[in-house]
């Protein structure tokens, strides 16, 4: 028992520093409030707590697993908003009702004549180009304006089609630009987002990507209008903080269903 309570006692010591240490954070975090109180400057900054656990959990060599550490440290920063009387919950700067951002509408965007609701129809897979042709002159006699197109497809199965990947960008534009429709298609790669938004005109990110926060911030980044779709389950909380990465990256052309 004498070597029990030697190393309860080193625990209760460990506990005591990281005590001291918690309250030094927290004083620290409010002199930036502060700071940033004066300047009027929005306190709550998702990106500065991303990059901190991201450092934090490049510098973690175990025993804890990465994701250990993270939750510990995600629940700190809870606790640390929480001392400054803000949840991640009221502070949702850019897509939430709250601070009533207008965002540019879809007839704004594309210089459309009348107001919605707005149709977007097309093959959920670009096969060929005879095919995508034909359902262009189709919608185009009915007035649609949008024709969607998947060239990249998520399956459940990895032996069902995937899509013609950039080829069928290549159609999809194409056909876009030769019948004057907006085209719509998905990415499911940030590595293919740039690529794609310099020849498709809405960027689509399917509900199996909703959480798929790398890939949201780089479509965000592209400038494009995003299309986001809810995931399957997904809270109305986690579709709104999907909306929010991709906002962040100074998009405001975010449309979400």
């Amino acid at each position: 028992m004498g070597k029990i309570q030697v190393l309860r006692n080193q625990v209760d010591e460990v506990n005591e520093k990281i005590l001291c240490l918690l309250n030094v954070r927290a004083i620290l975090i409010k002199q930036i409030r502060e700071l940033k109180d004066k300047v009027s400057s929005d306190y709550f900054d998702p990106q500065r707590e991303e990059e901190m656990l991201r450092k934090i959990v490049e510098k973690n060599d175990g025993p804890l697993s990465s994701k250990m550490i993270g939750d510990i440290f995600n629940h700190i920063f809870k606790v640390n908003l929480e001392f400054m009387g803000i949840s991640h919950e009221k502070k949702l700067p850019l897509v939430s009702d709250i601070n009533k951002v207008k965002f540019c509408t879809i007839k704004e965007m594309f210089n459309l004549e009348k107001e919605g609701p707005y149709i977007i129809a097309g093959p959920c897979a670009i096969e060929n180009l005879e095919y995508v042709e034909k359902i262009a002159q189709i919608l185009k006699g009915n007035n649609i304006k949008f024709i969607r197109g998947g060239a990249y497809k998520p399956r459940t199965s990895p032996y069902d089609f995937q899509g013609l990947g950039k080829e069928g960008v290549k159609i999809l534009s194409q056909v876009g630009k030769k019948h004057n429709l907006i085209t719509v298609s998905e990415v499911v790669d940030g590595g293919e987002v740039e690529s794609v938004a310099k020849h498709i005109d809405v960027i689509q990110i399917g509900a199996r990507n909703m959480q798929n926060f790398e890939l949201l911030k780089r479509a965000g980044a592209s400038g494009k209008p995003i299309l986001l779709k809810r995931g399957m389950s997904a809270t109305i909380k986690e579709f709104i903080f999907a909306a929010e990465y991709i906002a962040l990256q100074g998009n405001k052309k975010n449309n979400s269903l």
